[in-house]
C-alpha cells in the first residue's frame, strides 16, 4: 500500500461515519447494549479490556467498521478513530498513542480538556481516564494501541539517552507507577512525524517480508522523533522565558552524569557555579545533586534490566562510589532493591 491509497482509505467518511453524522445518539447505543463494553466502575468511568485477550473486541467490527478496525498484531493495533462517535469516559490496560492527522479534536484526560490540533500527539499510559469528544468530518485522529509487552528490553534500550521517552517508559513498565500519565507533543514542524505514521500504517495495513521488523523500526523512529520535538519544544520554552542554556545544562548533565560536578559543569557553560545551582533550581524544582543523581538512577535502572551485570558493579559504573548510598537512592526512587527490579523486569 502506498501513501495515496492509504489516504483514500481513512480520509473518505465510512458508512458508519455517515450514520453517526446523520444519527449523533446511534454511536452510543452500543455501550448499553455490549456486555464486554458494561463494565462501569464505582466512578462511572468505563473499562475496556474485560475480555480475556484485551485486544480482541477491537477487532470485532462493533466499535471500528472493519474500513476503520484496520488489522490487528500481538502488540500493536492501528485505527483511526470514527468521526462524529460519542466514546464515553473510560480506561484500559494498554499504551495509547493518538495523532491528528488532519483537523482538531479535544481530548479529556484525567479531567482535563486538552485541544489537539494537526501535527499534536498524545501519549497515555495505561489506566489514564480518557475519552476524545466527536470529531467533524474534517478531522481526522489516527491510534495505535501498545501493550506493556510491547516496550519489550531491547526497544526501551533504543531510548535510553532520550530522557523524558524513557523515563515515561520505564514508569510504564514499573508496578511502583501510579500509571496516570501523559505527554503531549506538538510535531506540526516535524513532517517527518507525519510520513513515519503514513509509512507505519501502510505496513501494518498491507505487511510484506519482514513486517514486523519494519513497523517495529517505524515505532522506535516516531518514539525518537517525539523526543526530539519535546526537547526543542522545552528550548523554545526557556529561551522565551530567558533560560536558554538551561536545556543545554541538563542534556549535559544527563550525558556526563558519571562525572559531571558542579563546578566542571558550570565551568563548560561559563558560569559561576553558585549562578548555575540557582538556575537549575528554578528551572527545575530540583538541585544539581538531584538532577545528577535521577540520572544515574535512571541510567543504573536500564543497565539492571538490559544487562546481567552484577548489582555492584552498576553502581560504580553509573558513578555511586557508596554502594550503601546507591541501594538506598534506587529504593527510594523505584520502591524496591536493585535485585528486586531485576526480578520483576525478566518475570513480566
Amino acid at each position: 500500500m502506498n501513501k495515496k491509497e492509504f489516504q483514500n482509505l481513512v480520509i473518505p467518511l465510512s458508512d458508519k461515519e455517515k450514520g453517526y453524522r446523520e444519527y449523533p445518539l446511534r454511536s452510543a447505543e452500543i455501550y448499553h447494549k455490549d456486555d464486554v463494553l458494561k463494565l462501569v466502575g464505582l466512578d462511572g468511568v468505563y473499562r475496556f479490556d474485560v475480555a480475556s485477550d484485551a485486544f480482541a473486541f477491537f477487532n470485532r467490527g462493533e466499535i471500528l467498521s472493519d474500513r476503520e478496525s484496520l488489522s490487528f498484531h500481538s502488540n500493536l493495533c492501528f485505527s483511526k478513530q470514527t468521526r462524529f462517535s460519542c466514546v464515553p469516559l473510560h480506561r484500559h490496560s494498554w499504551i495509547e498513542m493518538n495523532y491528528i492527522y488532519s483537523g482538531e479534536c479535544t481530548a479529556i484526560v484525567n479531567g482535563v480538556e486538552i485541544p489537539l490540533t494537526t501535527g499534536d500527539v498524545c501519549i497515555m499510559d495505561t489506566e489514564v481516564v480518557h475519552t476524545i469528544e466527536p470529531t467533524n468530518e474534517n478531522d481526522l485522529v489516527l491510534n495505535c494501541l501498545m501493550k506493556q509487552s510491547y516496550f519489550n528490553h531491547r526497544f526501551t534500550e533504543r531510548l535510553a539517552n532520550s530522557g523524558t521517552i524513557a523515563k515515561f517508559v520505564a514508569d510504564t513498565l514499573s508496578e511502583n507507577s501510579s500509571h496516570n500519565q501523559y505527554l503531549i507533543f506538538h510535531t506540526a514542524t516535524n513532517p517527518l512525524i507525519r510520513e513515519l505514521f503514513e509509512d507505519v500504517f501502510c505496513e501494518y495495513l498491507d505487511p510484506g517480508i519482514c513486517s514486523e521488523a519494519i513497523i517495529n523500526s517505524y515505532m522506535t523512529m516516531i518514539f525518537i522523533q517525539l523526543a526530539r520535538c519535546y526537547q526543542n519544544s522545552k528550548e523554545r520554552e526557556y529561551r522565551d522565558t530567558s533560560r536558554s542554556y538551561i536545556t543545554e545544562v541538563l542534556r549535559y548533565i544527563e550525558e556526563h552524569c558519571v562525572c559531571c560536578t558542579l563546578a566542571d559543569t558550570a565551568e563548560h557553560f561559563n558560569f559561576h557555579p553558585n549562578y548555575l545551582s540557582r538556575a537549575i533550581k528554578k528551572a527545575t524544582g530540583r538541585t544539581f545533586k538531584e538532577v545528577v543523581d535521577g540520572s544515574r538512577l535512571l541510567q543504573a535502572a536500564f543497565l539492571i534490566q538490559n544487562t546481567s551485570q552484577a548489582i555492584n558493579q552498576v553502581a560504580a559504573q553509573c558513578g555511586w562510589s557508596n554502594l550503601k548510598q546507591f541501594y538506598k537512592k534506587f529504593e527510594s526512587q523505584y520502591g524496591c532493591t536493585p535485585k528486586e527490579y531485576r526480578m520483576k523486569q525478566t518475570t513480566e
